[in-house]
C-alpha cells in the first residue's frame, strides 16, 4: 500500500517538474506532456486521473495556478505579468481560473493567507476528448460546423434600424485585379475588410457574394446590374499592383437616377503607414456618396484603425481572403482544399498577431478557426484546439476593455459560445450565444445564425421556424448558403420528414453539382428512416464516386444487420476494418462478429467501444450532453446481454428534450436490442421516447402546413 502511494507521488512529482519546466509555454498541453512522459495521451489521462483524481488538462492548469499563487505571494509581479509567466495568454482567463480554484481573485492574494483547496474540490471547467467514430451526429459536424459560421461571414446589416432611417442596399462586385498572386490575395482581403467596415453601418444592407458572383466577368453597365440585383447602388472595384503599391479604382452607380456617384482612385504603399487608413478612406467615401446617415459616434468608430502595424494588417487581410476561399470550398468533394485554405488563413492570422499582440480582430478569427473547424476535424487534438480557441476568444474580449465594442467583440462572444457548445456545457453555450445576439442584428442573417444554433442544440422545431423566418426576410435574388441547405436537410431527416430533406438536398445539388455530397446525405437520410433499398442505392453511388469513402460502406453493411444477414454484413465489416486505422470500431461491428461466431473478437471491440463511451460521459462533450454515448452504451450492453446496464443507459437517453426519428426506428428494428426487447421497462421507455418524438413531429407538421409545404 505504501509503495503504491509512493510510486503515485513520484509520478505526480515528475509531471509537476515537467509542467513547471514548460511554464511559460502557453501551448504546452496534454499532448506535449504525454510526449515528454513517453506515454500515449489516453494512458497519461488514466494515470493522472488515478493518481490526482482530476483529468490531465486540469492537472496542468492546477500546476500553473499553484505556481502563480507562489509568485503573487513572494514577488512584486503584477497579475498580468504573473499570468503570462505561468502560461496564461489572457490575464482575464487567468483571473477566472484563479477565482474558480481559490475562491478569490489574484488581486486579493496579498490580503489572504488561506491554504489552497484540496484536489477533490477543484472545479475548473473540464475539457473533453472526442473519440467517436461513425455515429449519426458525427456527419452533422462535418457538414455544418458550429454555430454562427454563416452569420459571422454573411454580408448583411440589419433592416430594423434603431434610428428608423431608410434602409439602403449595396452590392460590391467581385474584384478585378492585375498583379502577382500574393498581392491579389492581399487585395482580395482588402475588399473583405472594406465590406466589414460597411457592415457596421445602420440602415445599410450588403448583398452577399453569392448574389454578385454571376457578374464576375460581366460587361454590363453598373446601372443595369443595380436594377437586376434590386439594389440602390453597385460598387465596382479594380486594383493593380506597382511594386509595393496597390492602386484601387472605385466606381459607384446609383440605380434610381442612372448616374455614377463616385469614380475615385486610391493608392498606398503596403509597407507604409498610409496603407493603414486606405480602407477607412474608401468606406467613408462610399458612405458619403450614397448619402447614408450614420448613428451618433459611428463616424469616429469608422476612423479607428484595425492595427498600427502595416505588416500585421497585410497578414490579416490575406487571412481574410483565405477564409473567403475556404467558404467557397465547403463541400464534401473539396474537403481537402477547404482545410488547406483554413490552414493558410490560420497561418496569416498568427503572423498578424506576432506583428501586433493587441490585434483583436485577428484573435477572433483564430479562435473561430480553432473551435469551428479544427476541433471538429481532428479528434485526437480536439481538446487542444478547443482550449486554444477559448484563449483566442478571451484575449479578444479582454482587449475591448480599452476600445469601443464593435462587431468583432460580438463574434468573440459567439466563438466562446461555440467553445462551451463543443465542450458539452449547453447552459453556458446558450448564455454566450444570447450575449452575442445583443449586437442588435435581427435581419435574415441573424436567423440563419439561429438555424445553426438550434441545429447544434437539436431543437428541430426552432431550426425549421428560424429557417422560414430567414427565407421570409432574405432578398429574392439572394442565394441560400450551401451550408444552410445542407443543415436544413439534415434537420428534416431527423424530424421525420425525408421528402423535405430531399427537397433541399436537390437545391444544393443544383448549385454545387457535388454528387458525392448529395448521395451521402441521401444515404444518411435513408438510414434515419431505415429504408434499406434507398440506403443501398445511394451507398453504391457514393462508392462509385469515391471508393475510399468509408461511411457508405458502413451503412451498406448495416442494412444486412437489420435483416439479420450476418455473413453478408461481415464482408462489409472486414472492408471497414481494413480502411480504419485508429482501432476504434462502432459496437455494430462487434455485433456482427458475435453473430458470426467470433465471440473473442466481438468482446474485444465491445470493450474498447464501451470504454470510449464511458470516457466521453466522464469527461463530458457535446454528444455526452445530448446523451449519444448513453444510447450506444445501451445498445452495446443489450448486445452483450447485460440487461440492467442496457436499460439504465436507455433511461438516460430519455433525458433528451427531442428524439430523432432514427432512435425510434432503431428501438423498433435494431436486432442489437433483441435481448431486452421483451422487458417491460424497455416497452415503457420506447413509449415515452416515441411520445416525445411524435410531439415534436406534430409541431413541425403544423408549421409546414402553415407554410404550404405539406
Amino acid at each position: 500500500m505504501t509503495g503504491t502511494k509512493h510510486n503515485g507521488q513520484d509520478f505526480i512529482d515528475r509531471l509537476t517538474e515537467i509542467v513547471e519546466a514548460n511554464l511559460q509555454n502557453e501551448q504546452f498541453g496534454v499532448e506535449e506532456l504525454a510526449r515528454e512522459m513517453s506515454m500515449s495521451r489516453s494512458s497519461l489521462h488514466r494515470r493522472i486521473t488515478e493518481a490526482a483524481k482530476i483529468p490531465a488538462n486540469q492537472f496542468i492548469c492546477q500546476v500553473r495556478l499553484k505556481k502563480a499563487l507562489k509568485m503573487l505571494r513572494e514577488t512584486s509581479m503584477t497579475v498580468s505579468e504573473t499570468a503570462y509567466e505561468c502560461g496564461f495568454h489572457s490575464a482575464t482567463y487567468f483571473s477566472k481560473c484563479f477565482r474558480d480554484y481559490y475562491g478569490y481573485s489574484p488581486g486579493e492574494v496579498s490580503n489572504r493567507n488561506e491554504p489552497e483547496p484540496p484536489a477533490e474540490n477543484y472545479n475548473l471547467k473540464k475539457t473533453e476528448r472526442w473519440k467517436k467514430w461513425l455515429i449519426p451526429s458525427a456527419s452533422l459536424i462535418i457538414f455544418s460546423l458550429i454555430i454562427f459560421i454563416i452569420s459571422e461571414s454573411a454580408y448583411f446589416r440589419s433592416s430594423n434600424s434603431a434610428n428608423e432611417e431608410e434602409v439602403k442596399t449595396i452590392a460590391m462586385l467581385p474584384l478585378k485585379f492585375e498583379g502577382s498572386d500574393s498581392m491579389q490575395i492581399l487585395a482580395g482581403g482588402f475588399t473583405e475588410a472594406v465590406l466589414n467596415r460597411l457592415m457596421e453601418i445602420e440602415n445599410l444592407v450588403i448583398r452577399s457574394k453569392t448574389s454578385v458572383e454571376q457578374y464576375r466577368e460581366t460587361t454590363k453597365p453598373l446601372k443595369e446590374i443595380a436594377k437586376e440585383l434590386k439594389t440602390d447602388y453597385v460598387i465596382e472595384t479594380n486594383a493593380r499592383q506597382y511594386g509595393n503599391n496597390l492602386y484601387f479604382q472605385i466606381n459607384i452607380a446609383e440605380a434610381e437616377n442612372d448616374i455614377y456617384l463616385l469614380r475615385e482612385s486610391y493608392n498606398a504603399n503596403i509597407k507604409e503607414e498610409n496603407f493603414l487608413d486606405l480602407q477607412m478612406y474608401m468606406a467613408i467615401d462610399i458612405i458619403d456618396k450614397t448619402r447614408i446617415k450614420l448613428a451618433p459616434g459611428k463616424n469616429k468608430q469608422l476612423e479607428q484603425r484595425l492595427t498600427e502595424n502595416p505588416a500585421a494588417l497585410r497578414f490579416y487581410l490575406m487571412g481574410l481572403h483565405h477564409l473567403e476561399l475556404k467558404k467557397q470550398k465547403e463541400t464534401l468533394s473539396n474537403w481537402e482544399d477547404h482545410l488547406a485554405e483554413t490552414y493558410r488563413a490560420k497561418s496569416m492570422f498568427e503572423k498578424a498577431i506576432q506583428q501586433d499582440s493587441g490585434f483583436s480582430a485577428a484573435y477572433v478569427r483564430l479562435g473561430q478557426i480553432f473551435i469551428n473547424v479544427l476541433s471538429n476535424n481532428f479528434r485526437e487534438s480536439k481538446n487542444a484546439y478547443l482550449d486554444s480557441g477559448l484563449v483566442m476568444a478571451e484575449r479578444a474580449i479582454s482587449l475591448y476593455d480599452k476600445q469601443e465594442k464593435d462587431r468583432d467583440y460580438y463574434w468573440a462572444l459567439g466563438v466562446k459560445s461555440n467553445y462551451y457548445m463543443y465542450s458539452g456545457n449547453l447552459e453556458k453555450a446558450r448564455f454566450y450565444a444570447d450575449e452575442s445576439g445583443k449586437s442588435g442584428w435581427f435581419d435574415y442573417g441573424y436567423y440563419s445564425g439561429q438555424v445553426y444554433k438550434y441545429y447544434t442544440l437539436e431543437d428541430y422545431y426552432q431550426v425549421i421556424k428560424s429557417f422560414y423566418k430567414y427565407l421570409e426576410l432574405k432578398p429574392e435574388e439572394e442565394n441560400i448558403p450551401l451550408n444552410l441547405l445542407s443543415t436544413i436537410s439534415y434537420d428534416f431527416f431527423h424530424a421525420g420528414f425525408p421528402e423535405m430533406g430531399e427537397k433541399y438536398l436537390l437545391e444544393l445539388l443544383k448549385v454545387t453539382n457535388d454528387s458525392l455530397h448529395y448521395f451521402f446525405q441521401m444515404c444518411y437520410g435513408s438510414a434515419c428512416n431505415f429504408n434499406y433499398d434507398l440506403i443501398r442505392r445511394y451507398a453504391n453511388k457514393c462508392v462509385a464516386v469515391d471508393s475510399s469513402f468509408v461511411y457508405p460502406i458502413f451503412w451498406m453493411g448495416w442494412t444486412y444487420v437489420y435483416v439479420e444477414d450476418y455473413p453478408n454484413a461481415l464482408e462489409y465489416v472486414r472492408i471497414l476494418e481494413r480502411k480504419t486505422t485508429n482501432g476504434l470500431f462502432p459496437p455494430g461491428m462487434a455485433f456482427v462478429h458475435l453473430k458470426t461466431g467470433n465471440r473473442q473478437k466481438a468482446l474485444g471491440i465491445f470493450e474498447k467501444s464501451v470504454k470510449n463511451y464511458l470516457e466521453q460521459i466522464e469527461t463530458g462533450n457535446l454528444d455526452a450532453a445530448k446523451y449519444y454515448p448513453h444510447y450506444y452504451l445501451a445498445v452495446s450492453y443489450s448486445a452483450m446481454d447485460e440487461k440492467e446496464k442496457a436499460l439504465h443507459y436507455l433511461k438516460e437517453v430519455n433525458n433528451r428534450p427531442t428524439i430523432p426519428v432514427w432512435i425510434i426506428n432503431a428501438l423498433k428494428m435494431d436486432p442489437m436490442f433483441d435481448n431486452i426487447r421483451n422487458e417491460p421497462e424497455f416497452h415503457r421507455l420506447v413509449r415515452e421516447l416515441e411520445k416525445k418524438y411524435q410531439k415534436e413531429h406534430k409541431r413541425i407538421a403544423m408549421l409546414l402546413k402553415q407554410k404550404g409545404e405539406i
